[in-house]
């Protein structure tokens, strides 16, 4: 029942999110001419009474799609100092486990994927407790909040000064912000107090609802014992030296896309379009990211409505998601199909909870 929920909820989200991002006409317009591949131009058109509306240079969505794979490459190495203090995980499993993990986030409702990867894990490496395995998960969730949020307000200061950038993306920014420090110093406090700090937090829940306050406690002591097996900051800074590389390449990515469609997109603006895609992540996805993710990357256009109006700029916000799409679906499902990873681990995965025993070990099996 929660499950159907979910993505009742979720399909529900992205019908929203498609009528907004569609509702002034711009898909009609993208739709009206007739699609060529042009070999001797190298581009990709459409054309509309014999006039070209839009087109895009191939080798520029075969860069955006190579920086794509880079990108997945630097998402599943960064993982790995995290994962050392608690388990050594060959990089051809490492990279299975991911690929099917960062699928699932994409195409499951609610962000429900994300304990997917630290449910493999545990089945990969039955020593590793589920609570210190969906702590790495926390940590990267963290540090890519406040790495893409300090790269939003940068991008905002070197925007140039004749683009009007809508206030709901500084709105969208500083919410982010603020969202992010709060985590950030929750997380520090969990992890450095003693359980007396747990306890305040439970008793505070238990005003709300009685009845929550004791698995509320049961939670945050099992995730406490995964957050202690987590190495320093200090030995961290190839996570964080990854952090920041994989971020900028996949602003640089959207800038590469952009020139390929014919747009003068300054660098700037496409990180702040990188970096609204992950804010509007902060809120239930819908399945596969249908409408949140293009109404999210086109959001700080809506200032602009001459160029909201583009057919390029429809088709750009299309294609940008569906080589992500293309991407984080085709490079999890090789194994899925593969027989590497069942279908029917992941919805188990989609179901797994943090165990009463803090220091569970990971659930083992084929």
């Amino acid at each position: 029942m929660r499950s159907a929920i979910q993505w009742m909820t979720g399909v529900g989200i992205g019908a929203l999110f498609i009528f907004l991002s569609f509702r002034e006409g711009q898909l009609d317009s993208l739709l009206a001419g007739s699609l060529h591949l042009d070999w001797s131009t190298g581009q990709f058109l459409s054309r509309e009474n014999g006039d070209i509306s839009w087109a895009v240079n191939l080798d520029a969505i075969a860069g955006y799609f190579g920086c794509l794979v880079v990108i997945h490459v630097l998402r599943v190495w960064r993982w790995a100092p995290l994962l050392r203090p608690l388990v050594h995980v060959p990089a051809a499993t490492l990279n299975r486990i991911s690929a099917v993990g960062f699928m699932a986030v994409f195409l499951l409702p609610f962000r429900i994927g994300e304990a997917v990867r630290p449910w493999l894990l545990t089945r990969e490496a039955p020593d590793v407790p589920f609570p210190s395995a969906l702590a790495t998960i926390v940590v990267e969730r963290i540090a890519d909040g406040l790495t893409v949020t300090a790269l939003l307000f940068l991008s905002m200061l070197l925007l140039p000064e004749d683009f009007f950038l809508s206030p709901v993306v500084h709105v969208a920014g500083w919410s982010a912000l603020g969202l992010f420090l709060t985590a950030s110093v929750f997380i520090f406090l969990l992890h450095r107090s003693g359980e007396g700090f747990i306890q305040a937090v439970a008793r505070l829940v238990g005003r709300l609802n009685t009845s929550g306050a004791a698995r509320v406690e049961r939670i945050l002591l099992g995730f406490r014992a995964g957050l202690a097996g987590l190495p320093e900051w200090r030995a961290n800074l190839s996570f964080l030296t990854i952090t920041c590389c994989y971020w900028s390449l996949n602003g640089l990515g959207l800038h590469i896309l952009s020139r390929g469609f014919g747009l003068e997109f300054p660098p700037s603006l496409c990180f702040i379009m990188m970096a609204c895609v992950v804010v509007g992540m902060m809120i239930p996805n819908s399945p596969g990211n249908v409408g949140t993710y293009w109404y999210f990357l086109l959001l700080p256009l809506s200032g602009s409505p001459e160029l909201m109006s583009l057919p390029a700029v429809t088709a750009f916000g299309l294609t940008a998601y569906s080589m992500q799409l293309l991407q984080q679906s085709s490079f999890g499902l090789v194994f899925v199909l593969r027989g590497k990873v069942r279908w029917k681990t992941l919805q188990e995965a989609t179901a797994a909870e943090i165990p009463e025993d803090a220091g569970a070990q990971g659930t083992t099996g084929p």
